[in-house]
């Protein structure tokens, strides 16, 4: 009998921690989505104040980068080909005859 009683005791230990701690990394369901408001350039405003020049945002599951600074926009625009190469695939190359 103690053995049930301690085994259900640590069962719902484990079960409140395992929630309390879920909850908090999941955050919002919905994300930051109070942010799409009409006056939506005086929220990045406020946020490139506390934040700084760049910012992650979650609206409805998709993540959104804001830069708040031209001058970083027009530095990512001329590194982008550092970033953005796509795997090759030599074998589907072949096969399909891409390669041609």
């Amino acid at each position: 009998m103690l053995d049930a009683v301690v085994i259900l005791v640590a069962a719902a230990i484990f079960y409140v921690t395992y929630r309390a701690y879920n909850s908090a990394r999941r955050g919002r369901k919905v994300g930051n989505i109070e942010l799409a408001t009409t006056h939506f350039w005086t929220a990045h405003q406020q946020m490139h104040k506390i934040y700084g020049d760049i910012v992650s945002v979650s609206m409805l599951g998709t993540p959104f980068i804001i830069m708040n600074i031209r001058k970083l926009v027009v530095e990512l625009e001329k590194r982008h080909q550092n970033y953005t190469e796509r795997p090759k695939f030599p074998m589907i190359q072949e096969l399909v005859g891409w390669n041609r």
